[in-house]
Formats: C-alpha cells, sequence, structure tokens
C-alpha cells in the first residue's frame, strides 16, 4: 500500500469510517523507490476503509480488517494510464480557456465566436494570463497569413477570385449536427443570419431576437414520421377510381408533362400511365375468382407514392402540414414502404422499383426531409448501376427516362445541400432520352439534364473535388460556369423559351410580365409550371455564383459607412462591383420573383388541372435566395425600384403563407427576409449618409454634398469594430466562395 510522508500523517486527520463507505480515500504518495511485485510487504491496492485508517489490508473482498469489523470492504475501480502527446495537450488546455472564456462572455451577452473567427481576442483574455509571448506571436503570423489567403484578388482579365471556405456543421432540433456544403440552402441561410447578427450590433441596429436559431437549420429527418402499424395497413386498399384519377392529374401536372399538354413533354418523367391497366387486371383476377399472384400489388408501390406526393401539395391552408395529424399522405407512404420493403435489403429490389423509391425521396423533400430523400436516392442510384443502366446495358427508352429524372433530383439534391452526388458524370455512358411512341417529348427532359450538368460542375467547383470534369472539356472556374449557362440558354428548344426574341445584351435577364404569361399560358387556362420551374433552376444556378461576391461587396459598403467618417460608400469604385457589373445580377433575382409571382397566382387560382397546388420546395427555395439578393441590392445601390420593394413583399407574403401552413422551413426563411429588410432600412442612412426615411433630395446622388453628422451615435465597441475591418479589408472568409471566379462577359 502506498504510504504517506510523516509529516502528511501528522497534519491530516483521520477521516470518519463514513467518509470510508462514501469511497473517498487519501491522495497516493508516489514512492521513492519501484519494488517488484514478488518483493512487496503489503498488497498492491488496499481497500478504502484501510486506506484512510492507515492499517494493513490482506487484499482479499472482503479483507480481514472489514470481515472482523462488519464493515463493507470496497476497492477503487482500476485507473488507466493515459499517454498523451504534449502538443495535443496543450491544444486542449487552449481549447478549455476558449471554452470557459466563452461562458463567461455569454453571460456578459458579448459575441464570442465572431472573436474567435476573426482572432479579436486579446492575450488576456485567451489564457487568463498564462498564455506567453511565443503563442501570441504565432497566433498574428496565422492570422496575417489567414488574411492573406482571403484578400480577393482581381487578374489582368478582370476575374476575381472570391476566397475559398468549408461548409458549415449545423445542428436541427434535436441537437443532431449534420455537414451542409458551400451551395448549401441551409448554409447561405445561416451565414445570412450571422451577417444580420453583427449588423443589429450597429448603433443604428436593433438586436433581433430571431437570431438565436444561427447555428441552427430546420429539418424533420430527426423526427419519426407518425406511420400506422404495419398490422393495419393494407396494401390493396386504393382510393377510388374517380379520386386517383384527380391525384395523378395533380402529379403531372407539378412534376411531368401536364398529362400530355406541356410542349416539350415536361421535365421529368414518371411511368404513371399504366393505372388503368392495373385495375383491369386487378378487377379480372376478383371475377374470376383467382387469387391475385404474389407480387402483383408491388407494381402499386410507385402509385401510392404518387397518391402521397398529391395529397401534400394540396395541403396549402393554415395548420393543415403540421405532422402528427395523419393528413400529409403518410398512409400511403406506409403502402409503398410495406410493398417494398426494408430498402437496404437490396435482394427484394429490381429496376422497377427505382421510380417508387424516387418518388418517395421527393415527398421526403416536401416533408424538410432531405436526408432521408439522400438515402432514398442512394438506394435508387445503386440498383441502377447494379443493373447496369447507367452504362446503357438496358435497351428499354421507358427506363432511360426513370433513370435520367434520378440522376436529375440526384444532382438538385447535391446542389441543396452542398454535397458530392452519388455518380459522377464520366461514369454516366448512357445517351440522352430519345423520342419513342406513347411516351411524352423528350425535348424537356433533355434540357434539363444538360442544366444539371451545369450544376453538377457548380457543386464540384465549390468543393474544390480534383476529380471532377466540366462538360465538353470546359476548365474549372465559376467565370466557366456562367459560359456553360449561356451556351445552355443557346440551345434551349425554342418551344422552352420565355423571350420571343432574341435577348437583350444590356439586360440578359430581363423578364417581361406579359411576354411570359402568353408563353406559358396553356390552351386549357393552366399553366406550363415545368418551364418556369426550369429557368428558375438555370437563374438560381446563376446566383448561386455570384452571391459569395454580392455578400462581400454589402460587407464593405456597411464597414464604410460605419468606419470612415469622411468616406462616402461610392458603389462605381468598388473593385469588385467596379469590375463585375454587379448591378446586372440583380435582374436574375428579378426574374426568379417574377417567374414565382405565376406560379404562386395559378396556384391560388380555382381553374386548370393544377389549380389549388402549393409551390414546391425546389420553388420556394429559389424565392428566398431572389429575395435576399434583392435586399441586399438596396445595401449597395442608393437608388431604389418601386418593382424591388413589391417583389420582396410578394416573397415575404410567399413565406407568410408557408409559414401558416405549419412547416419550420416557412418560418426559418420568414424570419431572415423580416429581419433583413428591416436591417436595410435601418442602415442605409448611414451607409449613403442621408436624413429622413427617403434620400429625395439627393438623387441622382451627389458625393460632393457634406456628409451626414455621425457625432450623437454610440460608438463602436471592439469587437465590432474588428469584425468591420475584416470586412472592409476582406479578409473575413466568404461564404460559398470555392475559389470561385465572377465573369462580368455576359
Amino acid at each position: 500500500m502506498a504510504r504517506t510522508s510523516s509529516h502528511s500523517s501528522s497534519a491530516t486527520a483521520a477521516p470518519s469510517s463514513s467518509a470510508a463507505g462514501d469511497g473517498q480515500r487519501l491522495p497516493v504518495n508516489p514512492r521513492r523507490k519501484k519494488v517488484a511485485p514478488d518483493e512487496r510487504k503489503r498488497v498492491a491496492t488496499a481497500c478504502n476503509s484501510c486506506n484512510v485508517r492507515r492499517i494493513k489490508c490482506s487484499g482479499e473482498k472482503p479483507c480481514n480488517q472489514c470481515a472482523g469489523a462488519s464493515r463493507p470492504c470496497l476497492y477503487p475501480p482500476p485507473a488507466q494510464k493515459v499517454t498523451v502527446n504534449k502538443t495535443y495537450m496543450d491544444g486542449m488546455k487552449k481549447r478549455n480557456r476558449e471554452l470557459e472564456l466563452g461562458l463567461r462572455l455569454f453571460g456578459r451577452g458579448e459575441d464570442l465566436f465572431s472573436r474567435l473567427r476573426i482572432g479579436a481576442l486579446s492575450v488576456e483574455e485567451q489564457s487568463d494570463g498564462e498564455s506567453s509571448e511565443t503563442e501570441e506571436q504565432e497566433q498574428q503570423q496565422q492570422q496575417q497569413q489567414q488574411q492573406q489567403q482571403q484578400q480577393p484578388q482581381v487578374d489582368s482579365e478582370g476575374d476575381i477570385t472570391i476566397p475559398d471556405i468549408e461548409g458549415r456543421v449545423l445542428q436541427d432540433g434535436t441537437g443532431t449536427s449534420r455537414f451542409h456544403g458551400e451551395t448549401s440552402g441551409a448554409s447561405f441561410l445561416d451565414t445570412i443570419k450571422s451577417f444580420i447578427r453583427t449588423s443589429a450590433s450597429l448603433p443604428d441596429g436593433n438586436v433581433i431576437t430571431f437570431l438565436q436559431s444561427e447555428g441552427h437549420y430546420q429539418t424533420s429527418d430527426s423526427v419519426p414520421l407518425r406511420f400506422p402499424p404495419d398490422d393495419q395497413v393494407d396494401v390493396s386498399c386504393l382510393p377510388p377510381p374517380s379520386e386517383a384519377r384527380r391525384l395523378l392529374t395533380i402529379v403531372r401536372n407539378a412534376i411531368m408533362d401536364g398529362n400530355g399538354v406541356y410542349p416539350g413533354g415536361g421535365i421529368h418523367f414518371w411511368p404513371l400511365m399504366d393505372y388503368d391497366e392495373i385495375l383491369a387486371e386487378l378487377s379480372a383476377y376478383e371475377a374470376a375468382g383467382v387469387p391475385v399472384p404474389e407480387g402483383f400489388f408491388r407494381r402499386l408501390a410507385v402509385y401510392h407514392a404518387a397518391f402521397a406526393f398529391a395529397i401534400i401539395l394540396q395541403q396549402s391552408g393554415a395548420g393543415s402540414r403540421n405532422e402528427g395529424e395523419g393528413q400529409n399522405g403518410e398512409v400511403y407512404i406506409a403502402r409503398a414502404r410495406k410493398l417494398l420493403g426494408n430498402p437496404f435489403d437490396i435482394h427484394l429490389y429490381s429496376f422497377r422499383d427505382v421510380p417508387a423509391l424516387t418518388l418517395i425521396a421527393l415527398y421526403f423533400i416536401e416533408n424538410n426531409r432531405r436526408d432521408s430523400a439522400s438515402t432514398y436516392i442512394g438506394v435508387a442510384m445503386n440498383l441502377c448501376r447494379m443493373h447496369g443502366v447507367d452504362r446503357g446495358s438496358s435497351n428499354d427508352v421507358a427506363e432511360h427516362r426513370v433513370f435520367w429524372t434520378l440522376y436529375i433530383l440526384d444532382r438538385w439534391l447535391s446542389c441543396l445541400m452542398g454535397r458530392i452526388p452519388t455518380i459522377p458524370d464520366d461514369a454516366i455512358k448512357l445517351k440522352m432520352p430519345a423520342g419513342y411512341k406513347g411516351l411524352p417529348a423528350p425535348a424537356g427532359l433533355q434540357t434539363h439534364i444538360e442544366l444539371m450538368y451545369v450544376s453538377n460542375f457548380i457543386v464540384h467547383n465549390s468543393t474544390r473535388d480534383k476529380g471532377c470534369k466540366a462538360k465538353n472539356g470546359f476548365p474549372r472556374g465559376v467565370s466557366i460556369a456562367h459560359r456553360m449557362l449561356r451556351k445552355w440558354l443557346s440551345t434551349v428548344p425554342p418551344e422552352l423559351i420565355l423571350k420571343s426574341g432574341p435577348l437583350d445584351p444590356d439586360r440578359p435577364f430581363h423578364v417581361d410580365t406579359a411576354e411570359i404569361e402568353q408563353k406559358v399560358r396553356l390552351p386549357d387556362g393552366s399553366i406550363n409550371r415545368s418551364m418556369l420551374s426550369l429557368h428558375m433552376s438555370y437563374h438560381q444556378l446563376y446566383i448561386l455564383t455570384v452571391r459569395p461576391a454580392f455578400l462581400a461587396a454589402v460587407r464593405r459598403a456597411v464597414a464604410t459607412g460605419y468606419l470612415d467618417d469622411t468616406t462616402i460608400w461610392n458603389p462605381d469604385e468598388d473593385p469588385i462591383i467596379k469590375t463585375q457589373g454587379l448591378r446586372d445580377y440583380a435582374d436574375v433575382a428579378r426574374a426568379n420573383i417574377e417567374l414565382a409571382r405565376q406560379l404562386w397566382t395559378y396556384g391560388k387560382s380555382e381553374a386548370g388541372a393544377g389549380a389549388g397546388v402549393r409551390m414546391l420546395v425546389q420553388d420556394l427555395h429559389h424565392v428566398f435566395n431572389a429575395a435576399i439578393v434583392l435586399l441586399l441590392y438596396q445595401m449597395l445601390f442608393m437608388n431604389q425600384r418601386t418593382s424591388d420593394t413589391e417583389a420582396i413583399a410578394l416573397a415575404i407574403m410567399i413565406f407568410r403563407e408557408e409559414q401558416e401552413t405549419g412547416t419550420h422551413f416557412g418560418k426559418d426563411c420568414l424570419g431572415v427576409l423580416e429581419d433583413l429588410r428591416m436591417l436595410v432600412g435601418k442602415l442605409r442612412p448611414t451607409i449613403f449618409r442621408y436624413e429622413g426615411d427617403k434620400p429625395a433630395e439627393r438623387r441622382p446622388f451627389d458625393f460632393n454634398l457634406p456628409l451626414r453628422p455621425r457625432e450623437s451615435s454610440p460608438p463602436l465597441n471592439e469587437i465590432t469594430r474588428t469584425q468591420l475591418q475584416s470586412w472592409k479589408t476582406g479578409s473575413q472568409s466568404i461564404y460559398n466562395g470555392g475559389g470561385c471566379m465572377v465573369d462580368n462577359s455576359m
């Protein structure tokens, strides 16, 4: 047993027996000389009672002393020795100091995370007086290197390289963390929250309570679906024929060919044309009194998934999307899942199950379960590879179209979540879908596939995947993505073009409302939803590539307004705006809001095959990004358009209605738009130095006018000033960088 020194023994009072019973022990005194086990006169470890009494322990369980005194005999748990690298230990100590500091700053309401990101913590704060000068010097060197790497650069051709950053790990409502890449909508949403949080701490800003959700995102992936018990799921139960046809009409109008009336055949393909044949076969079995063959009902899995998708598209009223109410098509999804079985029991599946798996994934996307959708997409794509469909081994034209629809959804989900898709383009040898009797025209599907090629290039470029090669041998860079997009637009079939005449080179993204209505309106009074969704996706890809430069310019505008008392923000002198002409990109956002207006207005009408159908999550995602661009535009340029204000108000109205249905996605987007709109109104007077709500006396803006005094504004605190300085110099990490270059040759 380890012995203590004589002075320690005399100075330490013997604990009571109750202390020994609680498992307490005296500290171990290190030996002066290590004794071999066979030479020991005492046991290696005494029980707790003998230890605190300083008496010899026999080592048994119970020992002789405890057995004679009828005391509980407890031994300490064996201690495991761990060897830790000194560098690792120093890092953990530093991390511990930062976390302790964070708790103190949190109690004072200060912004720790911004200070940690920009290196604004002082040496005393970081270490509480324990950090050495060497650590301070190393930290300063790292900051200088980071600032040099993060400086935007303009090359001789006028292309600007935006700094590269990583995606974000965000938490859902249950605390589960998930990674979202650079192109992810959740990452961009959180970036805007960070911008609002910092700007709200300025003298003209207000503390916004909605920003407590920063670092989090809305998803239902961690919440189980409310399916009925398996023994209550009847896979043979179908809606009445008239109701089934109505639901299929909604699906075909929303995500297919408009029941055969869309020019170009629509931009997706689903094998939903043989429902009447299945019903006829089922009736024949019943009339003949013959049992239905095993596996017959498996053909209905895709229809059950379609019925569920159609039901959720109709949920547009207040409280209609509340989960757990049993009104979002869960019964039909339960039937489809029961027919298909466990998606990971791959021996149960064939290629005929791919449409059902893909439609279930689409259903999960509409339910804000994107990771669940990604799982089903992965299983479906693996089935295609198992059967060699992606390599062209099948001669079935319908199977080719099913694969390409799966490819489109995989690429869109990859862009939405900022993650690499399940299969690279170079591995696909299947030819483009061709025309075939009895199937919709292939032009729309072909055009959509070509657009997804560009989307795939953008995702790979932003994530720095060296294995990606653009189609047609294009080099890397978003400037190349812009050229790819322009080339795509030049090859779109005439029946899918929104403009009747040639593009205006001065305003390539301008859309005319009357012309759009004429192009998308169909003879039966409905609209061509596929054409609207296709062009909204095209505009969204442009927004994806330009929004980091846009946000960087906005940050410089805010920093200039609050840091320089002798300078007025002049967008024409900003290096990115002057070089790239970012004014034109607002037209992209205006175009998407106008296209969304058509979808939103028609969805509220009562005429047409798809009337009363809500906007898809994909469409809402495009509306949110467009509204953010228009709001940021107001912080870059002084003159405002009345049409922009109306467009922003429309976007807010759309998300307010989406929130009222009960979806958290709509609530999150609505909060950001309302907060950002309020913040823009408060910061514009300082950015452009005018008095009042509207600078009517300064239009056109005169940069020679005297500056608005700011003596009444409270001084900036050190944290905010450091943050603004990083915005002004470009040293702040810019979201969605990926080494992107923005090209001005539109």
